[in-house]
């Protein structure tokens, strides 16, 4: 089973070419044997991102088998947000929590964080957030969170990318509650450097696809040359995305 765990839907029509249907993404997942996909917004980043929560909704709805939407919200917003997350999770049966710090301009670190991070533990789900693009993006500063709330699932979404990797393998290795995704631009054999000094247990795999699909293609391709084992590799590319989301 292969899973996707970092894929985007676009929304608007100011972002030019891109996924914005469920029925989209099933085309490009079927297109490359990818089984799932958990699915993120970019509109609500810094849109209205209850407006966006639900669009993820209603174009994953008709695929509750295949994909997998995340909520975000702007964590400034309080008690407002915190029942937006609530009505996501509780309600809409979503998996996870995406936040972009960088985009959305706040520091992982702030106090604001501490609901949020109860309210992910008390249901069970990841919080992945966008990392490897300073500032507010640094694993060990994201790291912070992860060793506050031990229970807390962390998921770097790019493993620290191609400057900031060796702060993700400290970030893993130091707190057990971190999981890195191989997703982005990053070399494959930085990639093969990281399965090699973290628990296989806590990477999987990712393409942060929403526009053209040759990425998936090449997410995929750096994953099978990498020079691990194929239990390894069958780790990273589904089966412990698998237990993230409490797939049966």
């Amino acid at each position: 089973m292969i899973i996707d765990f970092h894929t985007h839907l676009l929304g608007g029509e100011q972002f030019g070419i891109g996924f914005r249907t469920g029925s989209d993404a099933l085309q490009v997942l079927d297109r490359y044997a990818i089984d799932k996909a958990a699915v993120f917004t970019v509109d609500g980043f810094w849109g209205d991102y209850a407006e966006g929560n639900s669009y993820l909704y209603e174009q994953s709805k008709a695929y509750p088998d295949r994909l997998f939407p995340f909520a975000t919200i702007n964590p400034r917003d309080g008690r407002q947000g915190l029942l937006e997350l609530k009505r996501c999770l509780l309600d809409l049966g979503m998996r996870g929590i995406k936040f972009h710090p960088w985009l959305q301009g706040f520091s992982p670190l702030e106090p604001f964080m501490d609901d949020i991070a109860k309210l992910a533990i008390e249901f069970d789900v990841p919080i992945l957030f966008h990392d490897g693009t300073p500032p507010y993006t640094s694993p060990l500063q994201i790291a912070q969170l992860a060793a506050k709330f031990p229970e807390l699932k962390v998921v770097l979404g790019h493993a620290g990318l191609m400057d900031l990797w060796p702060e993700a393998i400290a970030a893993a290795n130091r707190y057990n509650n971190i999981i890195l995704c191989f997703s982005g631009g990053t070399p494959y054999k930085i990639y093969e450097k990281i399965a090699g000094m973290v628990d296989e247990d806590r990477i999987v795999f990712g393409t942060d696809v929403f526009g053209d699909d040759y990425v998936m293609a090449y997410q995929l391709a750096k994953i099978k040359h990498l020079a691990i084992d194929e239990t390894k590799k069958r780790k990273i590319l589904g089966e412990n995305a698998k237990l993230l989301l409490k797939i049966e």
